[in-house]
This record gives C-alpha cells, sequence and structure tokens, in this order.
C-alpha cells in the first residue's frame, strides 16, 4: 500500500478546499534501490536505458472504502542496470518535477543487466481511505 507524500497531500489540501486547481498533466513511474519516506525521496535507478515512464490510470472506483485507481496500461522499463528495486514513486515530469506518491513493493526485484521491469495493467494501484 501507497502513501502520499508532504507533497501530494498539500497539493490534494488546496485542491479541496479550493485554493489551487490540479496542474498535473501526466504523471511518471520511477524506480527505486532505496525507499522513500513522506518528505525524503528514495535512490533511484540509474544507469542502462532506464528512465521514468508514463502512466495512465483508469477512472477511480469508490463505493466501499478504500477508494482506488489502478493503471491502465503495462508500464514497462527496458534495459535496466543490476540492481535491486525495492520501491516505486510517481512524479509530475519526466525528470526532475514534484513527487507524489510513493509505495515499496511487496517482495524486491533483483534485476540484472539488460532486463526489463513491467507492471501490468491493474497492478498499480493508489488507495485512499
Amino acid at each position: 500500500m501507497g502513501a502520499l507524500t508532504n507533497e501530494g497531500e498539500v497539493a490534494g489540501l488546496k485542491y479541496l478546499t479550493g485554493q489551487s486547481a490540479p496542474t498535473i498533466s501526466k504523471l511518471y513511474l520511477a524506480l527505486e534501490t532505496e525507499a522513500g519516506t513522506d518528505s525524503d525521496p528514495g535512490d533511484e535507478v540509474t544507469g542502462g536505458s532506464y528512465a521514468r515512464q508514463e502512466v495512465a490510470f483508469a477512472a477511480p472506483a469508490s463505493g466501499e472504502p478504500p477508494s482506488t485507481v489502478a493503471n491502465s496500461d503495462p508500464v514497462e522499463f527496458a534495459d535496466l542496470p543490476a540492481c535491486t528495486v525495492v520501491s516505486a514513486a510517481l512524479y509530475s515530469q519526466a525528470t526532475g518535477g514534484t513527487r507524489y506518491w510513493y509505495t515499496t513493493l511487496t517482495s524486491p526485484r533483483v534485476i540484472n543487466a539488460g532486463d526489463s521491469f513491467t507492471i501490468n495493467a491493474g497492478d498499480l494501484v493508489l488507495t485512499l481511505d
């Protein structure tokens, strides 16, 4: 289960109170070799052909708590460097940008140089309760 970062929480509160409208046009998924916290990003994968990948989401599902939203298409990272991926985060840009959400993987994933890492459609689920 993931969590909003401090920046994500502030953006949500500003939107709910009418102080600002969201200006996020795209979200990008980053892979991390060391997990971050609400206020501190983890260590992002570097090397190989690694780059953050754009994520598309289906419409949110609500009703019985919790409310959720999941990725509508697979997210694939190709030609990665040798590393162990332990967490992921959503950013507002392909490089730099604002980090809005993060999660740890159910179990770390050991990546060999040149391997790919895919998150199937529906497997990246954001939850609010």
